[in-house]
């Protein structure tokens, strides 16, 4: 078992959702704080995918909010798609990424 099993898990079931939000901040870590919840990024008009384990809440995101900033990691031999690290979008990514950044975190 390894730390990100269960980011792995939700990763494996809807390989198109993106983690953001505190659990994007905790995969990076960036906060010592373990969410609740897995929190997904969808397509709008997505439906709640349905995983009894573990438990996640989803938000809806169109255009460039949804698609900026996305990285992609191999973990358990999973791809997991999360936001980028703040850090990193402020300085080295476009005007669009941290846009994209400051809408998601003043919600």
């Amino acid at each position: 078992m390894t730390e990100h099993e269960g980011l792995a898990t939700v990763a494996a079931k809807v390989p198109q959702a993106v983690f953001c939000l505190l659990t994007a901040l905790q995969f990076h870590e960036l906060t010592t704080q373990l969410p609740r919840h897995i929190w997904l990024a969808m397509p709008r008009g997505s439906h709640v995918p349905r995983i009894d384990y573990p438990p996640i809440k989803m938000v809806q995101m169109t255009g460039d909010v949804y698609t900026a900033g996305i990285e992609e990691y191999l973990r358990d031999g999973v791809k997991l798609r999360s936001m980028v690290q703040p850090k990193r979008s402020w300085t080295a990514s476009s005007t669009a990424t941290r846009s994209a950044w400051m809408w998601r975190w003043r919600r």
